[in-house]
């Protein structure tokens, strides 16, 4: 499986509906995968109508995954220009209320008007909560007051910006969402896309002049709004599909997918044209034992924050970075990820894991197949950046 990673800049204004609303104007927050697969197919029954073979393998047989393109919009140039991904904000993060977002990169301005707190994850503080609550994990009421305790001494640094001297900020937390990239060494910035709304006339079908009373808004991205995603293929069609998309060695300016690739809705209109970008991402080594720390970072630093000397079980956390449609044995859509679904996947029993915490939304999911020229299904997913914190009764192996 190789990694293709794709950056998708607006040329013309990009409207992608988030509803179906005959009134609703809002943009959608992010272009669904299903949006860019259309589009692609679409080109290249235009422009290789004769490949069949070819379309099935980049279109019909599962062998590439299509992601979701997230704004990739920064006003810091090195994370503006980075090849790498972006990832959706967890439900659990908080910010300061009056000065919300992420600390300031190296070289940024910094005035009144952009100044930001810094942004904190409350997911353990939410961890010691549930642990309380069961009271299993717990020891003696003694371990239960340093859980408050180190709660109340957390609550107290959530804010730690010092404006005037040694005064702190002291204004609450509110909830942070939205999509950043991390440029490493603890480097992270907001996606921030420049929209505006646009006002249109309606046309009388029967005379081509404008309709009277109806008048309609609808917000879009500016030109120059950036996308990225990272397109996931096997080996024996990456190489093809990353030539159909973006040719390296081609000489025209601009690309000839730029020319006929258009994005979201009233692309008859003039929206919704795109120009590509594309890159082959190299295999990270050791990729299996960075997860396998990353794991371990987590469940020692939860650990450390509990402060117990008493034996516990291994957390891990699960966090959505693209909305999942689950359902049960009934086919019913389920708004949780159950003990059940993660011993599906292993070979543990369901006994063995026990949701601690979870916060997590359901969206509807909807859209147009492109591919077959009809509405598609609607469907219930979780949303993306929903957090769910398992624990582990038993050590893990490396093929848990």
């Amino acid at each position: 499986m190789k990694r293709l990673a794709l950056k998708v800049t607006t040329i013309s204004p990009l409207s992608i509906r988030s509803d179906q609303s005959p009134t609703g104007a809002n943009v959608a927050p992010y272009i669904p995968g299903s949006t860019l697969m259309g589009c692609l197919a679409s080109v290249h029954r235009m422009l290789h109508s004769d490949q069949d073979e070819q379309f099935r393998e980049f279109f019909l047989s599962d062998k590439v995954q299509f992601p979701n393109l997230y704004p990739a919009s920064f006003k810091n140039d090195d994370m503006q220009n980075a090849f790498s991904p972006i990832y959706c904000i967890p439900r659990t993060a908080q910010t300061c209320k009056r000065f919300k977002g992420f600390l300031p990169l190296p070289g940024d301005k910094v005035d009144d008007d952009n100044e930001a707190h810094g942004v904190r994850d409350s997911l353990f503080d939410w961890a010691q909560f549930a642990l309380l609550n069961t009271g299993k994990q717990l020891a003696n009421d003694k371990e239960s007051g340093r859980i408050i305790a180190s709660l109340q001494e957390e609550k107290s640094r959530s804010c730690t910006f010092r404006k005037h001297g040694d005064k702190e900020c002291g204004e609450p937390l509110d909830s942070y969402n939205g999509f950043y990239r991390w440029g490493g060494d603890g480097k992270r910035a907001i996606a921030k896309p420049e929209t505006r709304l646009i006002t249109r006339t309606g046309i009388n079908r029967k005379y081509g002049v404008v309709e009277e009373q109806i008048l309609y808004n609808r917000e879009v991205y500016d030109e120059d709004t950036r996308f990225f995603g990272i397109i996931q293929a096997e080996d024996e069609v990456a190489l093809a599909l990353r030539d159909f998309i973006w040719d390296r060695e081609s000489e025209k300016e601009p690309l000839l997918l730029d020319e006929f690739g258009r994005l979201g809705t009233a692309r008859t209109r003039g929206f919704g044209r795109v120009a590509f970008a594309l890159r082959l991402l190299k295999d990270e080594p050791d990729s299996f034992e960075q997860f396998k720390e990353r794991l371990q970072l987590f469940n020692d630093g939860l650990h450390e924050r509990m402060q117990s000397a008493q034996p516990q079980p291994f957390y891990f956390a699960i966090t959505l970075q693209a909305p999942a449609i689950l359902s049960d044995e009934l086919l019913r859509y389920v708004s949780t990820i159950a003990e059940t679904q993660l011993a599906s996947v292993t070979d543990l029993p369901a006994s063995t894991f026990k949701l601690l915490y979870h916060s997590a939304s359901m969206r509807r999911v909807m859209g147009w197949q492109d591919l077959w020229g009809l509405p598609r299904m609607h469907e219930y997913a979780i949303e993306a950046g929903s957090v769910f914190l398992f624990s582990v009764t038993q050590p893990l192996d490396d093929t848990d």
